[in-house]
């Protein structure tokens, strides 16, 4: 499945993010739905920092033809937040938030964690080379890595989780520590691909690990919800 969140936004003129009408937030999910909003937005804003062309037009206060430029780079984490809405508000209901409010919402959400970057950094030393690659297969490859590295994840997750009693922040920092191998092909391709150093990568993929650990966070808790309440009706 491919998005063309680009194309659905200029259609709307929503400028806040909400769930839709027809399933009113509750604080327990919408506490559950957040990391992978957060996770979705901080992608898309890495991947404007990471294109020279979506940079510069990032410079100019262009944030929708900046977000349009990099592509489907962020599919992986958009889907998981489409399905995390379905899981939580009913099916259908997370591509209307996608194509919706979230569409209206993320320009604004993008400038507010990229313009403090682009602030920093002098025009000719953008956060990646002006001759760095930046052709659909430089991203199909960080993104099948970061699929490798969610399959880790998820298959691990499927080995401990069920048995585990630890808080789940302690068992998601365990079910990551698993997966470290992945995490560095992941920093070592980006280095590569975007001829940029390890000192660039590494505090832009923390963020990314962060909203990792945190979207696990979240699987573990539900998972554990829809435990005990079967527990409590058998």
């Amino acid at each position: 499945m491919r998005f063309t969140l680009p194309l659905a936004l200029l259609a709307l003129s929503a400028t806040t993010i909400s769930a839709s009408a027809e399933n009113p937030p509750s604080p327990e999910h919408w506490t559950l739905l957040m990391p992978t909003v957060t996770a979705a937005t901080n992608c898309i804003s890495q991947m404007v920092l990471a294109n020279a062309g979506a940079s510069s037009l990032a410079r100019q206060g262009k944030w929708l033809a900046a977000i349009t430029a990099i592509g489907d780079a962020c599919d992986p984490p958009l889907r998981r937040m489409e399905a995390a809405h379905n899981q939580l508000y009913g099916p259908g209901t997370g591509r209307q938030f996608l194509t919706g409010a979230y569409a209206a919402d993320v320009p604004r959400a993008v400038a507010v964690r990229v313009q403090p970057k682009l602030d920093r950094l002098p025009p000719k030393e953008s956060s990646v080379s002006q001759t760095a690659p930046r052709s659909e297969e430089s991203l199909t490859v960080l993104n099948a890595a970061a699929a490798d590295h969610w399959q880790c994840i998820r298959r691990v997750m499927v080995e401990i989780v069920p048995f585990s009693t630890e808080p789940a922040d302690t068992v998601a920092t365990a079910v990551v520590t698993r997966c470290n191998t992945y995490e560095e092909k992941r920093v070592v391709l980006a280095v590569a691909l975007f001829r940029i150093s390890r000192e660039q990568v590494l505090p832009i993929f923390a963020g990314v690990m962060a909203d990792m650990q945190k979207q696990i966070v979240m699987e573990i808790v539900t998972f554990r919800a829809k435990t005990n309440r079967t527990a409590a009706g058998a």
